[in-house]
């Protein structure tokens, strides 16, 4: 099974707040309101559960978010509260799974206790829900009931950052960050080393300012962080929304996407106040879990979590919409309407077709090719055919040319590749290979020295040159098992 403590944690954050915002409105039911009340806990637990340091160190910034989108922010703080201050008790178990010896037992504590305590907190939400729909403070009551609450928020904060000294545990945190390696496991993944996240950065922050304008591409982050990087990592994304955006779109992308974030704000917030309003504002919220987290994790790449937060913002900004009266479009525009509306989709679905029936034929290739390469050849080049800005089916074709000992091929088909993509090692590498074995050594040098450039310290990749360099013969099998081995 698939496990990521990102992607678990943001899942349960998103639903959390989700619930927390509907608890508190007061056009939604008592009963459901009880149960959102609930599940908001449940929710909660459960991100903290995975110990996601992503959706921890994140919370400040999505509490702000919901309390600035949401209008009637004391009845959010009212069910804020009763989830928060009732969690106090719960947590020591839930964060005792990961340091205890002996992991079932102690999950399933931490699974008891949070239930009874979702459930004490269900029946909180209900009598909440029954007093805020029976009770009409005036307001000048709620006004100062909304500044006794600011002075009491205040007060502890004071007082949590005497005691608790945050800026201390910030330096260390960062500290930790900058260095690389995992969790150490002595108390919780909430603490220890960090993870490499800041060489991805850094890498990342180097390619915003070699490529300031357009970036460096969507999805090519690999190649340089192989050049540059400080870990034995190769991560296909720069962990980090900001971070993807200034590096791989440059400032035109950065640019167009806050002012997607602006246009969607905007429409949410001249919603007339009411439900529509309250609602949009709790699934604006809901994304801010996914955008925020988004900030310092690699979520933008998982299918789930990106189209859960675009579909909340899309959801918002669709209650923003009202029917603009006017007079009727003609005839002839309508039609024009239509044709560019059907020229356009018909254009879209070509360009989606096309990549999408490619790679089916690389995965057909990649499972016959055993029993019938004539048949796998066959569908990779057609492929190769179907979308040539990738390199996919000629480097699938090289490897299969390289199983079955065909080296002129193999250096044909990674020939092509290297073309297609100068900068990426492996192409260049399999063709050092290929050259090699077909006695073309002064293109083999030529390849190798690119593979080595972008693929700098990797040792299969030296040993490959030094057998070259010595003039032996490169057994292409043992290098497969070698690379086979390392991953």
């Amino acid at each position: 099974m698939y496990w990521n403590r990102g992607l678990q944690g943001a899942l349960f954050m998103i639903f959390a707040w989700l619930m927390a915002g509907l608890a508190s409105r007061r056009w939604v039911p008592v009963p459901a309101r009880a149960a959102a009340t609930g599940l908001a806990a449940l929710d909660a637990m459960f991100s903290l559960l995975t110990e996601s340091r992503g959706s921890v160190f994140t919370l400040p910034l999505t509490a702000i978010t919901f309390f600035a989108i949401i209008p009637g922010r004391l009845r959010s703080l009212a069910i804020v509260a009763i989830v928060g201050v009732t969690a106090i008790p719960v947590i020591p178990s839930v964060l005792h799974v990961y340091s205890s010896d002996d992991l079932q037992p102690a999950l399933r504590h931490a699974l008891n206790v949070t239930y009874v305590w979702a459930a004490v907190v269900t029946v909180l939400g209900a009598v909440y829900a029954v007093v805020d729909a029976r009770v009409r403070l005036p307001e000048r009551t709620v006004r100062v009931i909304g500044i006794v609450a600011v002075l009491a928020v205040a007060a502890t904060l004071v007082g949590t950052l005497a005691v608790w000294r945050p800026w201390q545990r910030v330096a260390y945190a960062w500290r930790g960050f900058r260095r690389s390696g995992e969790p150490n496991g002595t108390a919780s993944h909430l603490g220890g080393r960090g993870t490499n996240g800041y060489d991805f950065w850094r890498v990342g922050l180097i390619e915003f300012k070699r490529h300031p304008v357009a970036g460096i591409g969507t999805d090519n982050f690999l190649v340089p962080y192989l050049q540059l990087r400080r870990s034995s990592e190769v991560p296909a994304y720069p962990h980090s929304l900001g971070i993807r955006l200034l590096s791989q779109t440059g400032l035109i992308g950065t640019a167009l996407f806050a002012a997607f974030i602006a246009a969607t704000l905007a429409a949410v917030v001249r919603i007339p106040a009411g439900q529509n309003r309250e609602l949009a504002g709790i699934l604006v919220a809901g994304a801010g879990v996914w955008f925020w987290h988004g900030m310092v994790d690699w979520l933008w790449e998982m299918p789930v979590l990106g189209l859960l937060g675009m579909g909340l913002l899309g959801a918002a900004c669709g209650l923003s919409l009202r029917r603009i009266a006017g007079p009727e479009p003609s005839r002839a525009r309508r039609r024009a309407a239509y044709t560019l509306t059907g020229v356009g989709a018909a254009v879209a679905a070509v360009a989606l077709a096309l990549p999408w029936i490619a790679d089916r034929q690389v995965r057909e290739a990649a499972k016959v090719w055993p029993d019938d390469p004539a048949a796998a050849f066959s569908e990779l080049s057609s492929a190769a055919r179907l979308n040539p800005l990738s390199d996919q089916a000629d480097v699938v074709a090289g490897v299969i040319a390289s199983r079955l000992h065909r080296y002129p091929l193999m250096r044909e088909r990674f020939g092509r590749a290297a073309r297609r993509t100068p900068e990426d090692w492996y192409p260049n590498f399999e063709l050092g290979i290929a050259a090699s074995l077909t006695g073309h050594r002064q293109q083999a040098a030529a390849a190798f020295a690119r593979a080595n450039r972008l693929f700098p310290g990797d040792e299969i990749v030296q040993s490959t040159i030094r057998t070259f360099r010595a003039g032996r013969r490169i057994d292409s099998d043992a290098v497969d098992r070698a690379f086979a081995n390392a991953d």
